[in-house]
Formats: structure tokens, sequence, C-alpha cells
């Protein structure tokens, strides 16, 4: 796994990477999210179950308490529900005072319920114990006058003490673990956000090179409806379409503005295609950034000449003829010696579109091939004058 990760490209590398780390980091978001809010909803169904039991213990203590006069008094009846009702409280308060499992609370929650019942010099657990010590002697009492007054201290104690002490230590435990689940509800939404931003992340990490990859075939399919995809250059329609914006620009500013059809001649045995392209990337690489370059029928090449007078346009031509006379070009590394012809019009103030001054460049340009002298021709000028956009 290690060689195949070794062989990917860089940015794979790296996107494979961000992959398997927020992988990593989503699921240990989400696993810990999920032990956080077990834990809280464990806390909170423990501290329920407690409160149930401390409840249990009070109602409990109101009934010894309830019983203990009529006990002394010898009622038998009352004596012996007495007896019962002290022996499940005794229980129960064991239960409380080890953190028994039978409670079915967390060793966490046990252990803090526990810590509170036993704490202190004089703890809930020590007094409920001396409690428990008093009624049995109480039972056992040789003399009714004991079992009277040993009756009034366990009602006292059994009817307002241990309620009240057991509330106090209730509301203490309760505060504690309401404040244990917030914390843990907390850290659980926490988590949760870590693991939706990991996935954002992934998600962006997968998106992100999709998105581009489409903006690049969008950019490749609206170039192949622009560009000849034989020479690169601008189809007609989309240079007669440029060409009507400039011209329209030209008469607005009275600026001039020229055009230029070229004509190559390439030696019988070469692929048009191949010598076209390579054609004209030369060609861009002469002409001014500003100028842009269209394919007409035939393989003729036709060019715009912003901000050119017929003159310029005409400088321009030969500088072209120069530029393929003393650098023939390269196709598939064979120098292929080009025979370029050129005809140059300026736009007239009368003419609105591109097609006009095109075919008198056109015209000029047969005038060029059909010569054996200049091999740029220009077409008659007559001065662009401003009129309407």
């Amino acid at each position: 796994m290690s060689k195949l990760f070794a062989k990917q490209p860089l940015r794979q590398r790296a996107i494979l990477a961000l992959y398997v780390g927020t992988v990593a980091v989503t699921l240990i978001a989400v696993a810990a999210a999920h032990f956080a809010d077990a834990q809280a909803l464990a806390d909170g169904r423990d501290a329920a179950v407690l409160l149930d039991l401390v409840r249990e213990q009070q109602g409990l203590a109101q009934r010894i308490a309830s019983l203990a006069a009529p006990a002394a008094e010898g009622d038998v009846a009352s004596e012996f529900q007495r007896g019962q009702v002290v022996s499940r409280f005794a229980r129960t308060h064991e239960a409380l005072r080890q953190a028994d499992p039978s409670l079915r609370v967390s060793a966490s929650s046990a252990a803090a319920f526990r810590a509170l019942y036993a704490d202190g010099e004089r703890s809930l657990a020590a007094d409920v114990q001396g409690f428990l010590e008093r009624i049995r002697a109480a039972d056992g009492g040789p003399s009714k006058d004991r079992t009277r007054g040993d009756a009034q201290v366990i009602a006292e104690f059994a009817g307002e003490t241990f309620p009240n002490r057991l509330d106090a230590l209730t509301k203490t435990y309760l505060r504690a673990a309401a404040a244990r689940v917030d914390a843990l509800s907390a850290i659980g939404s926490g988590l949760s956000l870590l693991a939706l931003l990991a996935l954002a992340v992934q998600g962006l990490a997968l998106a992100w090179p999709m998105w581009r990859r489409f903006g690049q075939y969008d950019a490749a399919f609206a170039a192949i409806g622009v560009t000849d995809p034989v020479t690169g250059a601008l189809t007609a329609q989309s240079f007669t379409t440029r060409a009507l914006g400039e011209i329209r620009r030209a008469r607005r500013y009275r600026r001039p503005v020229s055009v230029m059809t070229i004509a190559p001649a390439f030696p019988p045995e070469m692929l048009d295609t191949r010598a076209l392209q390579t054609l004209h990337v030369r060609l861009s690489e002469t002409l001014r950034p500003s100028d842009f370059v269209g394919i007409l029928e035939g393989g003729v090449i036709s060019v715009m000449l912003p901000e050119t007078d017929l003159y310029a346009a005409e400088l321009a031509g030969h500088r072209i003829v120069r530029e393929f006379e003393s650098r023939p070009i390269s196709v598939d590394g064979r120098a292929v010696a080009v025979d370029v012809r050129i005809g140059t019009a300026q736009v007239r103030a009368d003419e609105g579109s591109p097609e006009e001054p095109l075919a008198r460049a056109t015209a000029a340009l047969r005038a060029a091939r059909a010569g054996t002298g200049e091999r740029v021709a220009v077409s008659p000028l007559r001065e662009l004058r401003p009129g309407p956009a």
C-alpha cells in the first residue's frame, strides 16, 4: 500500500492524505461524541434512579416515625410493621452507603453519591447507622419508659432530621450530576461539529478538483465553439462578431482600424493542417496582443488590426513577410519555407461590418498572389469618418 501511495503524483497524494485524515478524524469524533452522549444519558438516568431511592428512604423514614409511638404503647401490629419497614430501610441504606451494584447505576455515579452520603465528621451514613442502632436498642429495651423515650427520639429523627439532611445531600448531588451532564453534552456537541467540519473538508477536497475539472471542460467547450480546431485561430463567425465590435468602437472614437488577409503557400508534400497550426502560432507571436486572427474559407487567414491605419497595416504586412522569409516554420522537426502573400484594407467611414473591408483586402490579396512583385497589396483608402455606432 505504501509503495502504491508513493507512486502517485504529489497532488494526488496530498488529496488522498487529506481524505484519509478527514475520514479518521470523522470516525474518532463520531465515536467520541457517541460515548459522551451515552455517558451524559447514563448520568442523567443514574441521577433519576438515585433520586427515586432517596424519595423511597424518606417515605420509609416517615412511616417509621408514624409507627414509633403506637409500637411504644405496645401495639403489636404497629411494632410488627415498624420492624418490616426498618428492615427495608436498613437494606436500602446499606446499598446507598456501599454503592451496591443492585442499585443499577454506573460506578462513577454510585461513587459520587456514596462520597456525599459518607462525607464529613457527622455524615448522614453515620447518623442513619446510629438511628438504626437506637431502633434495635428500643426494640429490646426492658422498660416501657425507656421505649417511650426512644420512640420520641426515633420519631423526631425519622420524621424531620433525616428527610431534611437527605434533601440537602440530594440537591448537592443533582447539581453536580447536572453540571456533569451539561459538560458531556457540550463535549458531544463539539465533537459532532468537528465531525461535520471534517466531512465538509472531505467534501471540499473531493469536490474542488472535480469543480476545477468541470471549469476546464467548460472553457475547452467554449474554446471549441470559438476557435478553429485545426489552426487554433478564431472561426469565421467568432472573428466577424469580434470585428464588428471593434469597428463600432473605432467609429465611436474616430480611430483607424484595418484588416488583413493572408494566404500562405506550403510545399505540395506538406500536410496543410500541421503547417497551419504552426503558422498560426508564429503569426500570434509576430502580431500585437490587441490584434486577433481568424480563419476564412480556403485556408485564408484574416487579421483585425485595431488602432492601425492603412500605412501601418502595410508595414505590418511587410514585417510578417520578412518574419517568414527569415525564419521558416518547423513542422515535425522539419524546416518549411512559407510563401506568404498579404492583402490589406482600412475600414471606411461608411462600412459598419467587417465583410466589406475583408472583401477589399481579399481583392488586394488576389492581386498580390497573381503578381510577381510586392507580396503585400494595399486596397485603395478612403478616410474613416465618425458615424453612428
